[in-house]
């Protein structure tokens, strides 16, 4: 057999079925059973160690600093913390000694440890934190057990250095999440006034009016951002997982020498911070005027620069938005963030490419994670434990069409082989089409098995008069509930009463929620519904007709169960049923769809709304999950199997299922990857 490197994240899934001399679907099936839920890591945020700080700020002395452990429960305290982003390794001009700063034994039966972390390092963030009042430090390298400090690397054993390692790796996305005051160093100085009054510009959004900026200065500023973004800080996969989850709260600290303490500080504090010695840049900030920047540049620069000059430019502003690029502003509203932040964490750097699992879950909040060690003891391909990982996780590949999978990485397939949600049109965003995942998530050799509501479709409603209200209280506006009061008083002149009444309550709820005000913190499925009524009255307003749905139970006949969902059926959107399709095409379905046909039709639906694990919010809580897919039944609308379902479309809804049995079904793997 050919010798590979433990990556292979750049072998096609035909390579790696090749080399492992295996089909994919049985070895996706296999991973699939190694699995652990993350709530099972949760005691190490119950003794979170952290690092006591000295009491006076470090002057730079050459007297040894002793730092002592603490232990705090994060979830069930609001105890401030930093949480410390930085790398192990010094970005070139960085200083490099250590040894200074000496760590309690964890066990607190030997001396003190001379730490191998940077002296500047700890200099840095002491100071910080005493500029906050924050006496806690979390810091990866002390704080969670380390490979050199395990008794052994057995997969599973029940040491405790062990355990403190393997629960470490899989909950640092709640430690960042829940910190006070998550912050990143970056080694590489801001040492000119230029480059502070450039940042500044950036920072303020003042970059953006490009025709009151001379060229000279924006070259300038572009060669200034490639320098921030070379920091070596940038290039780590773990340090891109801390900036992620900690969001808004992140702050980046890039230095400066002391003359330039006077121009900062006569910027606004929101700017630039007040830290001696240190620019504080929200992350978040930077990501934004970064991205709007590199967006407004090209027609401002190209007419009046040399080609190679602008080829130039372009690769610098690729390398700007594939490092710090704001996703909410680069991506559609119909992409999935998945294949983003897979290759964003494969095309950084890590000193063990297993640990990519690890920080995609924790990026992507996977509540269900893979035993990354006893999977690569075993010699399982760290692609196809990725790919695993990500549809046990609810990631929902396209199992209607052909997609070449033998020819495309896993990376490749999660961008072109899963599906694009084209999901509600009112208030569609990034966050949305991420909860978009099945639950309950089960790899079997006959496909992905899950559960949710099977809908029958039935009665089509075609909207043409309008409801007046009077009372127009609630959170939806006049003209949505005057759409609804319609729908729902269509609805009962059919005498599917059930329905009516469902959407009657809805509408009062919605009322009785805007006159709580803030006193009613609305739940997801409030939330959803809302959106689905939303798309519904859109919908009407626009003339498009509405179908009906009652729920399908393969064990219950469906006759007897009323309507109680609504979804939009606009015609437009169905597959094109007056030729025949050819199954061989590359890019076409594997079912034949007919317009009028008399075959049934279906909707699944799947909704979660997770309270999470443990109290005070720093729990494991999962994101809300909700998928509408107008389905196929390969298999028939039979009383006796499991259904199984190809996706047809996404179809949006307002679905009423309370005290509704959940059904099993399963989505058949995609028949070219079947094949491999």
């Amino acid at each position: 057999m050919e010798r590979w490197e433990d990556d292979d994240s750049k072998k096609s899934l035909a390579q790696i079925s090749r080399h492992h001399a295996r089909s994919i679907v049985p070895a996706l099936v296999e991973i699939g059973q190694r699995t652990a839920s993350q709530a099972s890591f949760t005691p190490f945020l119950e003794h979170l160690e952290c690092l006591l700080l000295p009491k006076s700020p470090d002057r730079q002395t050459q007297a040894t600093v002793q730092l002592r452990r603490s232990e705090i429960d994060i979830t069930r305290s609001n105890t401030e913390f930093i949480a410390l982003s930085y790398t192990w390794a010094a970005s070139p001009g960085e200083e490099e000694a250590s040894g200074r700063y000496r760590i309690e034994d964890r066990k607190k039966l030997g001396p003190p440890i001379k730490s191998k972390t940077r002296d500047c390092v700890f200099g840095r963030v002491i100071k910080y934190g005493h500029s906050f009042g924050v006496k806690l430090l979390w810091i990866d390298r002390h704080c969670i057990t380390q490979d050199d400090e395990r008794e052994c690397k057995e997969t599973k054993c029940p040491h405790a250095s062990c355990v403190h390692h393997r629960s470490g790796m899989q909950v640092m996305d709640l430690v960042y999440k829940y910190s006070s005051h998550p912050v990143a160093l970056l080694g590489r100085p801001i040492e000119s006034e230029s480059d502070i009054r450039c940042l500044g510009k950036l920072i303020q959004g003042r970059m953006n009016r490009l025709k009151e900026i001379s060229v000279e200065e924006l070259w300038h500023v572009l060669n200034m951002l490639s320098n921030i973004i070379h920091d070596a800080w940038w290039q780590r996969a773990w340090t891109f997982q801390e900036n992620f989850l900690a969001g808004k709260e992140m702050y980046l600290l890039i230095s400066h020498p002391h003359n330039l303490e006077r121009l900062k500080r006569s910027y606004c504090p929101s700017v630039f911070g007040q830290v001696d010695g240190e620019l504080r840049i929200s992350s978040t900030a930077f990501s934004i005027q970064v991205t709007r920047f590199c967006q407004a540049l090209p027609p401002r620069l190209s007419p009046r620069i040399s080609a190679q000059e602008k080829d130039n430019m372009d690769q610098i502003i690729k390398c700007l938005t594939d490092t710090a690029g704001r996703y909410s502003i680069l991506l559609k509203t119909s992409d999935s963030m998945t294949p983003i932040i897979v290759g964003n964490v494969e095309n950084r750097g890590v000193t063990d490419c297993w640990d990519r699992l690890p920080i995609v879950a924790n990026c992507s909040r996977y509540k269900t994670r893979l035993d990354e060690e006893q999977l690569k003891k075993i010699g399982h391909s760290l692609s196809l434990s990725m790919l695993a990982m990500c549809l046990l996780n609810g990631e929902v590949p396209d199992n209607a069409k052909r997609r070449n999978w033998g020819d495309m990485t896993v990376l490749e397939s999660l961008k072109s082989a899963f599906l694009n949600i084209r999901g509600p049109s009112v208030h569609q965003n990034l966050s949305f089409n991420r909860g978009c995942r099945l639950t309950r998530v089960a790899l079997r050799r006959e496909g992905i098995h899950t559960k949710g509501h099977l809908w029958k479709l039935g009665r089509i409603i075609d909207n043409q008069s309008m409801a007046w209200v009077e009372d127009a209280a609630g959170c939806l506006e006049l003209d949505e509930r005057q759409r609804l009061v319609w729908l729902a008083d269509t609805v009962r002149s059919y005498d599917d009463y059930p329905l009516s009444d469902e959407i009657s309550k809805f509408l009062g709820r919605d009322a009785w929620i805007r006159q709580q005000g803030s006193r009613h913190q609305p739940t997801f499925t409030n939330s959803y519904q809302k959106l689905m009524s939303q798309e519904l009255a859109e919908a009407i307003a626009q003339g498009k007709k509405l179908r009906l749905g009652r729920i399908y139970d393969p064990l219950v006949e469906w006759a007897s169960s009323p309507y109680m969902a609504v979804f939009i059926w606009d015609p437009q959107t169905q597959p094109d049923g007056d030729d025949e399709m050819d199954i061989d095409s590359p890019d076409t379905t594997i079912f034949s769809y007919r317009v009028g046909s008399e075959s049934p039709e279906f909707v699944f639906t799947s909704f979660k709304e997770d309270e999470g694990h443990i109290v005070n919010d720093a729990s494991t809580k999962d994101l809300d999950r909700h998928v509408s897919f107008e389905v196929e039944m390969e298999n028939g609308a039979g009383h006796e199997a499991v259904p199984k379902l190809r996706i047809k479309r996404w179809i949006s809804g307002l679905c009423f299922f309370r005290k509704r049995r959940l059904v099993d079904v399963i989505f058949p793997w995609p028949t070219d990857l079947v094949e491999i």
